[in-house]
């Protein structure tokens, strides 16, 4: 998927990875991995959100508690290789 950075810019910004932990009931919290086309070696990290069906949460804040916050990471160092947090 490729994304533009914002009205009138003529960056774009690429997926890398998509992580998604739970779903909790029908909140599915994920965190995305993703790059400017301008500098396709420095990661961006996201966190979005999406509950049940509707891509209302991808647009908003995301708020985790501590457990919740560190299985997404630790999930996404399982699937992707690369950690994100020293001594796990």
């Amino acid at each position: 998927m490729i994304f533009r950075l914002g009205r009138g810019s003529d960056d774009r910004i690429s997926i890398r990875h998509v992580v998604g932990v739970g779903p909790d009931g029908d909140y599915l919290p994920m965190l995305w991995d993703t790059f400017r086309h301008s500098r396709p070696r420095a990661h961006l990290i996201d966190f979005k959100y999406q509950k049940g069906r509707s891509p209302w949460g991808l647009a908003k804040r995301v708020v985790f508690d501590k457990a919740q916050f560190i299985q997404l990471l630790c999930t996404y160092s399982a699937a992707t290789g690369q950690v994100l947090i020293a001594g796990k």
